[in-house]
């Protein structure tokens, strides 16, 4: 048998070969034990969503999202998978998702995956990413760093020890109430407006770089008399806009001092700010 003849049988062999197409890589997956999964999904081309259970869905995006769900026999942890190129925006929120995997989906720009038992979560590959919702889960370490497009982010009710918004300059709205934060360094988010680090362990706190800001509730932290009138001293002249919300209770601050007492040490600075008990009730 000839050489050349055997170079013919191989080719042959393997044109006969049918050669199984490789499954692309999921854009997201995550692991629930919710009986009843309910996802939103938006951005452009076709996406595959495989619910864990056996049964696929293919659907077209679009901007306007797409409301997709399904029921389980048992709650037991199931691991769903959806495959995109162009997912934009994706909600799990409040469906027991213990695990969530958002490492593949670089195109994701709106992200809400709070009130669920994530201990982790990584956005290191997701630089168009602009609005981030986390509240309510167990994560003990968040890296936002490679997030340079981030408007608002909400980190509160978990168990973050730290937090680096430095590489955040577009940041707007930040809600990180909620955790163990000992510092809070605001100085490179110039845009930010409002400000909700209640119920956490800050010492100090200083606005001094945060010129548009006119909504800040510290209350519940560490703050005592001196911090909260370095604090006071830093906030920014509204006068001429609408009046500056301050919540400070609950600081040790207040203990020899009541609200009245920092109303007139701001009425004194001539920078239109109220001191309030309740930002969220509206209460004076």
């Amino acid at each position: 048998m000839t050489a050349g003849f055997i170079a013919l049988l191989i080719a042959l062999s393997a044109c006969d070969s049918k050669t199984e197409p490789l499954e692309p890589t999921p854009s997201i997956t995550l692991t629930t034990t919710n009986t009843n999964m309910y996802i939103q999904l938006a951005g452009s081309g076709k996406a595959v969503i495989d619910w864990g259970e056996g049964s696929k869905q293919t659907i077209e995006l679009f901007a306007d999202y797409f409301n997709g769900s399904t029921e389980y026999i048992h709650a037991c942890g199931r691991v769903i998978t959806i495959t995109g190129d162009s997912i934009t925006y994706f909600t799990c929120n409040g469906c027991h998702v213990t695990a969530l995997d958002v490492r593949n989906c670089p195109t994701l720009v709106f992200l809400v995956c709070g009130n669920n038992q994530l201990t982790a979560l990584d956005v290191s590959n997701n630089p168009m990413l602009e609005w981030l919702y986390c509240s309510s889960n167990q994560l003990t370490t968040l890296d936002v760093s490679h997030n340079p497009k981030l408007y608002y982010f909400g980190c509160y009710n978990n168990k973050l020890t730290a937090l680096n918004i430095n590489h955040n300059p577009a940041l707007l709205d930040l809600t990180c109430g909620g955790n163990l934060l000992t510092t809070l360094d605001l100085s490179q988010n110039f845009l930010l407006r409002t400000t909700y680090c209640r119920n956490n362990q800050l010492t100090t706190l200083e606005i001094s770089y945060n010129n548009k800001m006119w909504i800040l509730d510290c209350a519940e932290n560490l703050l005592d008399n001196t911090a909260l009138e370095i604090l006071f001293n830093t906030l920014p002249n509204r006068t001429g806009y609408e009046a500056g919300r301050i919540e400070i209770q609950g600081n040790p601050g207040l203990t020899n001092h009541n609200n009245s007492y920092y109303q007139t040490l701001i009425d004194n600075l001539e920078i239109n700010w109220d001191v309030y008990k309740s930002i969220v009730n509206n209460e004076k």
